[in-house]
């Protein structure tokens, strides 16, 4: 995976405030072979990678966004995060005056994905960042932390080494080393984090709800629920915890075991391979849409189950659990029998993964882009419709009405088959325009 590196050298600042003063610095960004600090400075009209700046603000706003940073979610929302999300996950927010790039961190709980792209330029701004990057770039979160732990522990030493002894910066990052070394404490904050909390403001008696799902339904289930914020939006866990109560449908799935696929690298290319698998352990034609009769088989349901509307609601997340060794407990939300297809084929792809992982009882169905739910999404994807035989039905025509056609062919949704394509390189349809990744700007 890319490099993620925070490059300085010291210099003298004018800055009056001490701390500000000792930390003055040319800094440089990049992520691989990408300057994220690439910039113009406006007075000489002269390009470069570095930008001086005091690194105290950005080392100070690590700190304080530390758990945040690591556990929160990008939300689910139509348009763009809440400010107190991008607050935490915006470089920024660092503020204290400097102009920053454009460049915000979404942990999908397995990599960190960086986003980055040119700031508006403003007449009074001295400086005009020039990176942009038509994607997020994924970086180990190993790599990320190590990172930004170098990073700020550079700081504290300069500030020491000027006579700044006991700062902020070093008070603040010796409690987060104390909390990460501490099992319960450490809990406490990814949970806080998690929910969009900063350190010991939820509220004690959300925190002990939380926790006492956790505990009932696993780290992982509620982890991916916390992105949806329509469950709980600040005022309670009520809503998570009703969801696990509702009747919903029990299920004997039908899996047998796959060939690891754990040396894959990625979530969506781990699921191909795993529907792939599955196809062809199940006798599925290798070039056919997978029926109702044999999806149905697949789960332990009756077709007649699979197909009942009546049994999706209103929800903004399905979940599945564990009832016993053989059989799962179901809550399904969508009653479009072609979305509720992909829906079930993605609860046979999320019962893979809790396998393979021997994860948690209980796993999520969310519109999140974490790694599990892209996994889910891309095996629903790849098991209803799979990429070869997609190739071969088009046979190079992507036009609108051969998409339209291939979606019936193999009863997806157009957007299934246009997400196919895109994500194995063959096309991408104007379908998917709106589904750029978030920048910052407006």
């Amino acid at each position: 995976m890319t490099d993620f590196r925070l490059d300085l050298s010291w210099e003298s600042g004018d800055e009056p405030d001490p701390d500000l003063h000792a930390t003055a610095a040319s800094l440089k960004i990049t992520l691989g072979d990408q300057c994220l600090t690439e910039n113009v400075d406006i007075w000489s009209n002269s390009p470069r990678d570095e930008v001086l700046v005091s690194t105290y603000p950005l080392a100070i706003w690590m700190v304080s966004s530390w758990w945040r940073l690591h556990h929160e979610i990008l939300p689910v929302c139509a348009f763009r995060p809440p400010t107190d999300w991008r607050m935490c996950h915006e470089i920024g927010a660092a503020g204290h005056g400097y102009v920053w790039p454009l460049v915000m961190f979404a942990t999908d709980r397995e990599v960190m994905n960086v986003h980055s792209e040119p700031l508006p330029h403003h007449p009074a701004q001295s400086v005009r960042y020039l990176t942009k990057m038509a994607r997020p770039v994924a970086i180990p979160m190993r790599s990320f932390t190590e990172t930004c732990r170098t990073f700020i522990e550079e700081i504290v030493d300069r500030l020491n080494e000027k006579g700044r002894k006991n700062s902020e910066l070093e008070q603040e990052w010796s409690l987060i080393m104390a909390e990460s070394a501490d099992p319960a404490e450490g809990r406490k904050r990814r949970i806080e984090a998690q929910f969009g909390f900063d350190p010991e403001e939820c509220p004690e008696g959300i925190l002990s709800e939380l926790m006492a799902i956790e505990e009932r339904n696993g780290e992982d289930v509620l982890a991916e629920l916390a992105a949806v914020r329509s469950l709980w939006d600040g005022k309670g866990p009520t809503s998570i915890k009703a969801l696990f109560e509702l009747p919903g449908v029990d299920a004997e799935p039908k899996v047998p075991k796959l060939p690891s696929s754990a040396a894959t690298h990625g979530p969506r290319r781990r699921a191909k391979a795993d529907a792939a698998a599955l196809r062809g352990m199940i006798g599925a034609a290798s070039d056919g849409a997978v029926g109702n009769d044999l999806l149905a088989d697949v789960l332990g349901l009756s077709r007649r189950v699979l197909e009942d509307a009546s049994a999706g609601g209103r929800l903004p997340a399905s979940v599945a659990g564990r009832i016993d060794d053989g059989r799962i407990r179901i809550v399904a939300r969508k009653r479009h029998p072609v979305a509720r297809r992909f829906e079930m084929a993605r609860l046979v792809g999320g019962y893979v993964d809790s396998i393979e992982r021997d994860g948690d009882p209980w796993f999520a169905l969310t519109d999140s882009k974490t790694a599990r739910q892209k996994y889910q999404r891309a095996f629903a994807a790849e098991f209803l419709c799979p990429i070869d035989s997609l190739a071969s039905f088009l046979d190079g025509d992507y036009s609108e009405s051969a998409i339209e056609d291939a979606a019936a062919e193999f009863l997806v949704s157009e957007r299934t088959v246009s997400t196919q394509l895109a994500n194995n390189q063959l096309h991408r349809p104007a379908i998917l325009d709106s589904d750029a990744p978030y920048f910052m700007a407006a």
